[in-house]
Formats: structure tokens, sequence, C-alpha cells
């Protein structure tokens, strides 16, 4: 064997060498959860605008199902002291838009055309175009039971599982979400969440495509503001879809009592501050809420009327009202929420002692709550 040829096989083996050192460590990385999480961060940390397409599938544990498609464009800001950064969020299911400039927020009906300026708090992001914003974009999971990474040829695929809610009390319960990292951008791509409620399986799916990212977006929140002109400004209200009882007398609700069915019981109007409660047994939102409903209903007692109303699932409704250990009226009525047009949850409407319906929130603000309550006791 000549000279030459020793050198060529052994530049040979060597190349090969190096290509397998190469694709060993490119492999032990892609197998590193901490090396995965770490470039997350870096990609996440980098993204100053982000735009995308967004496909959402909400299975709630009461059998109903919501497929939400949309788009969606993100500006970082991190001196915004809500969010952390200005949205602009099309349902395009809905037909209903929102934007949030750090300022204020806009929700914008294309079926009215209509423009209504809202409450600005975190709750924004449950508002129609806020469902199409995913949270993961900026930031994972940080409070769970464990965290695993899942073999998957396409993705990054992380799976989070969480503490069992005490109530639940069921060997088969369970909760854990699992994010779908791009193996090339490293960001999330597709979440999905699956939990136990009361004994029934509920899933939350979100899928975004068309990503753009910085200098590839060119959409802005400024431009679309200046749109705002061509709907109708209807005024400022807290929540979501305003109640279309807002500033009327309260219609006439008779109810069954969720506790006692063959007993009916009329909402009183013109003698106390009455304080109503939306609710649904698969509002996680809602039920968190009621220890702060419960800790007003102990504050006005004498004062202030407080009724939980819900309109589907009452066996359930029971259970978590006693585990809750809710003291406060409820009521129960099937089409109770289409009367009032409720659209997302918790709603709450309060009546002044004349019973003319003086507020509509969407989502709980104890404070807010409270001052509007001590302004119409006043009165």
């Amino acid at each position: 064997m000549n000279t030459t040829y020793k050198k060529s096989l052994l530049s040979g083996c060597f190349f090969f060498i190096i290509i397998f050192i190469f694709h060993s460590c490119k492999q032990d990385k892609n197998d590193d959860l901490d090396y995965i999480l770490s470039q997350y961060k870096e990609a996440s940390d980098n993204i100053s605008k982000i735009s995308y397409k967004i496909k959402r599938l909400d299975s709630f544990a009461q059998g109903e199902v919501w497929d939400l498609e949309g788009y969606t464009l993100i500006e970082r800001k991190q001196n915004d002291p809500v969010l952390g950064y200005h949205f602009y969020g099309d349902n395009q299911t809905f037909k209903f838009k929102n934007i949030y400039d750090g300022k204020d927020a806009y929700r914008i009906d294309d079926n009215e055309n209509t423009l209504l300026s809202i409450f600005t708090n975190s709750s924004v992001l449950s508002e129609p175009g806020g469902q199409m914003v995913s949270k993961y974009l900026f930031s994972l999971d940080s409070v769970y039971k464990s965290i695993k990474l899942l073999k998957d040829k396409d993705y990054h695929k992380i799976r989070y599982d969480f503490e069992i809610d005490p109530e639940e009390n069921l060997e088969n319960a369970y909760h854990y979400n699992i994010i779908y990292l791009d193996r090339q951008t490293f960001l999330p791509e597709k979440v999905t969440r699956h939990y136990t409620h009361m004994g029934s399986k509920a899933s939350h799916r979100i899928e975004l495509s068309n990503i753009k990212i910085n200098e590839e977006v060119i959409d802005n929140i400024i431009e679309r503001k200046r749109k705002l002109t061509n709907y109708k400004y209807i005024g400022r209200e807290q929540g979501t879809k305003t109640s279309k009882y807002l500033n009327k007398q309260l219609p006439e609700i008779i109810l069954s009592k969720l506790f006692e069915e063959e007993s009916f019981y009329t909402v009183k109007k013109g003698e106390k501050v009455v304080l109503l409660d939306f609710w649904e047994i698969w509002c996680g939102a809602c039920i968190k809420s009621f220890p702060i409903m419960e800790e007003l209903n102990q504050k006005y007692k004498n004062q202030v009327e407080i009724i939980g109303i819900l309109s589907e699932d009452k066996e359930k409704a029971k259970q978590i009202i006693k585990k809750k250990e809710v003291t406060y009226l409820n009521l129960i009525g099937e089409d109770i929420r289409d009367k009032f047009e409720i659209t997302a949850l918790p709603t709450y409407l309060l009546i002044d002692k004349k019973g003319i319906v003086r507020y509509n929130y969407f989502g709980m603000d104890k404070e807010i709550l409270m001052n509007d309550i001590d302004t119409l006791l006043k009165e």
C-alpha cells in the first residue's frame, strides 16, 4: 500500500469521524431538555414583533366545543405594566377583534360595525380577539409537578404534568400540557392542554401557522388603530360584550333555586343593590372568584343581594357550591344566558336600588367592584 493511498485513506476516515462526532453532538443536544429550553428562551427573548394565523379548538368538560380561527399581531413592549406587549387579535369565527395599545383596549364588532373602549387589565385576553394570543410565545409553564422531553421526529416535544386539584379526588384525574417547539426556530407551533374537571374530560389545542418574526412582519398596531375610524364608537365599558340592559331597568328574573328545584325565586328590584354572577361549572375563572364573592357577601350582607346564576349541569354545580362553601343564593335557568346575551364568563351585573343595571363587568376585579358597590350604596 503506497504512502499516498494511506494518507488518502486516513483523511477519509478522519473526515467521517468528524462528521460522526458532529452528528452525535447535535443528537445529544436534541435530547438535552435544558439545552432546548435555553434555545427557546433565546428565541423568545429575540421577538420584538410577531404575527401568525391561529387555529384553536376548545373542548369543555360539559361537552361544548369551540372551533376558532383567527389572526394575531403582537408587538413586544417590555415596559407595558399589564401584558408586556401590545396586540391586535382577529377572531374570524366570532367576527370580533380586539386591540390593546398599552393605554386602552378596544373591542371591534364586525357584526354591528361598532367600536367599544373596554376596561384595560389582563382579562382583555379573555375577549374574543384576546383568545387569539398564545402566551407560550413568551413564557412556558414555570410551576409544575414534572417535565420531560418526548420523542418526536418533527418537534421538540415537551410534556408538563401538574398537581391535581384536591377537589377532583379521583384516581383517573389528570392535568398535563404538551408543547411542540419547532426544531429550527425553537418557538411553540402547537400547544395542547388536557385535564379533568369534576370527573369530565376537557382539552384545549392551539396551532400556529404562517409565523412571521421581527423584520418579516409588515403589519403594525398603529395602522390597525387608524382603521378604527371605519367603526361607530359607542362609548366605554368594562368587560366583554356589553349587556343590552346596561343603564336600563333589569327585566324580571324568575328562576329555580339550585338546591330547591321546585322552588322559584324572583330577583328583587328597587330594594337593595343587587350583584348578579353569571357562571358555569366549566369556567375555572368563575370558580376561582367564589371566595371573593363570598367575602363580598359577608361584608355587604344586609345591603347587597348577591346571586349566582348558571344554565346547566345542576348536579356538578351543587358539588362545586358545597366544596367552595358558597352561602349566597344560586339560581339555574336553561335559557338565561341567551336572554342576557352572555358571551363570555364570568360576567357580573351590578344593579342599583332603583333596579337599573349600572355596571357590566367581565372578569373579577375586587377593588373596582367594591368601589362601585360603595358608590351605589351612597346614592
